[in-house]
C-alpha cells in the first residue's frame, strides 16, 4: 500500500500532465496555419511539372485553377497565387515573399531579393 506521501506525488504528476497535455491542445487549436507550407488540398490538378535547376535543385509544380503548390528539392512546399505578369506566368504567396515564375520550359523561384532556383527547364 503506498503512503501517504507517495500518494499526493503520483497525484501531482497526473495532475501536472493533465494541465501539460490540455495547454498543449489549446496551442495546437489556435496556432495559425502557415501560408507557406500547406499540405493539403481539396482541389483537382491542371497539370504538374517537374523542373531541373543550376546547382543540383529542383522544383515540382502542381498546377491549379486557383493556385500553384511548389515542392522544392530541399523538401520545402509553398502554396502561391496567380499574379499579373508582362510575359509568362508569376505566381506569388500572399505577402509575395515567394515568387515562381515560369514561362514554357523556364522557370525560376526568388525568395525575398534572393534568387533561390535559377535556370530551372522541365524535364
Amino acid at each position: 500500500m503506498l503512503d501517504r506521501h507517495t500518494s499526493h506525488t503520483h497525484v501531482r504528476a497526473v495532475f501536472v500532465a493533465v494541465i501539460m497535455l490540455l495547454i498543449a491542445s489549446a496551442i495546437l487549436l489556435v496556432w495559425p496555419k502557415t501560408p507557406y507550407f500547406e499540405t493539403s488540398t481539396t482541389t483537382q490538378v491542371e497539370s504538374y511539372k517537374q523542373y531541373e535547376c543550376a546547382e543540383g535543385k529542383s522544383i515540382k509544380a502542381w498546377y491549379y485553377s486557383d493556385y500553384t503548390r511548389i515542392e522544392l528539392s530541399d523538401i520545402r512546399t509553398v502554396t502561391l497565387y496567380p499574379a499579373s505578369s508582362d510575359s509568362g506566368r508569376r505566381y506569388v504567396t500572399d505577402d509575395a515573399y515567394f515568387v515562381f515564375w515560369n514561362n514554357k520550359k523556364d522557370a525560376f523561384l526568388q525568395e525575398g531579393n534572393a534568387l533561390t532556383f535559377v535556370n530551372c527547364v522541365t524535364k
